[in-house]
């Protein structure tokens, strides 16, 4: 099972009605929130659930969370728990489709100038999938006030032989090389970030393979921080880093698990929190799955110059080429 979410937004209040990343607004501003919430793996989503973190600086407006669940827009409307601990409920999501989730936010008569987010959390199947976006950025502007962005970047990818990728195709028994790269993104130093992992039930860390850098210095090695997390401290405008280490599938992981989900997650002081996740899809009978044609190329061509050399030693053998030869010069 695997999922992703996708936040646009637009300015209710400036009447500009098409969705986009990031918009710029003023103070009292309303604002729409659409996340569009994809399954992107082969069994139905179940037991979902969904929530919003609203940043100080922004105000949720209730009354206007939706909920849309079918080809023609059919939509049921969603309670103010959306904001609370323990969020709403959803209906489950049939394979590979999309749905979207709809609410309203307000900027604050007191915001500062600068870039908010507000961070859109999803579960489902028991928290098999526990994904979060804040890519839906509000740039507020305050005559008189410079504006201030906070931003943390997290990218987890795994290696596939050849190079890092959000989603690979191993076998069970397989280690499996993680990267999860971080960076301030904002305009301003951020402090106080904390990286954490979660790894699927089906996975064990590979003891002696954790590795954090910071800028160009390996900052811990520590298998400790598998387990517990790493705190970064500080990070400058444009400070960057990584973290990596391997995990091995169970060799014992049952025929039925198709997918594994690894995330990371990210926070900082006056951020939202974030997470990125990586999929793992297992082989069946440890074979990895056919990638297309040029495998299949490959195949065709050894079976012709098998039958040419086969026809070869045929002919040759019953003196069939030198009658075909005779054949032909005449």
């Amino acid at each position: 099972v695997s999922a992703q979410l996708d936040t646009y937004l637009y300015n209710l209040t400036k009447n500009v009605r098409t969705y986009t990343q990031s918009v710029e607004a003023e103070r009292g501003d309303e604002l729409i929130y659409r996340v569009t919430i994809r399954n992107t793996g082969n069994t139905t989503l179940t037991n979902t659930g969904f929530k919003v973190e609203v940043p100080a600086g922004l105000e949720f407006v209730d009354g206007y969370s939706r909920f849309y669940y079918g080809d023609g827009f059919e939509n049921i409307g969603l309670s103010a728990n959306i904001v609370s601990a323990g969020g709403v409920a959803l209906m489950d999501i049939p394979a590979q489709p999309y749905r979207y989730v709809t609410y309203k936010v307000k900027v604050s008569s007191n915001a500062s100038a600068g870039i908010y987010a507000t961070s859109n959390k999803f579960q489902a199947n028991n928290r098999a999938v526990n994904i979060s976006d804040n890519g839906g950025r509000v740039n507020v502007k305050v005559a008189g006030q410079p504006s201030v962005t906070r931003i943390l970047s997290l990218s987890a990818k795994a290696f596939n032989g050849t190079s890092y990728a959000n989603s690979i195709s191993v076998k069970r028994g397989d280690a499996v090389k993680f990267r999860v790269d971080f960076k301030n993104d904002g305009s301003q130093d951020l402090s106080n970030i904390r990286i954490t992992n979660s790894l699927p039930a089906n996975m064990t860390y590979v003891a002696g393979s954790m590795k954090v850098v910071l800028g160009s210095a390996t900052i811990s090695t520590s298998d400790s921080v598998f387990n517990a997390g790493i705190n970064l401290g500080s990070l400058t405008v444009g400070q960057n880093g990584y973290m990596e280490f391997s995990a091995k599938v169970n060799s014992d992981t049952a025929d039925n698990v198709t997918q594994l989900v690894y995330t990371a997650t990210g926070n900082a002081d006056n951020t939202a929190q974030i997470s990125s996740l990586v999929t793992i899809n297992l082989a069946k009978d440890g074979v990895l799955p056919d990638t297309g044609t040029p495998g299949s190329i490959a195949s065709l061509i050894l079976l012709a110059m098998f039958i040419a050399i086969a026809s070869y030693i045929y002919f040759k053998e019953t003196n069939g080429l030198n009658k075909v030869l005779s054949i032909i010069k005449k």
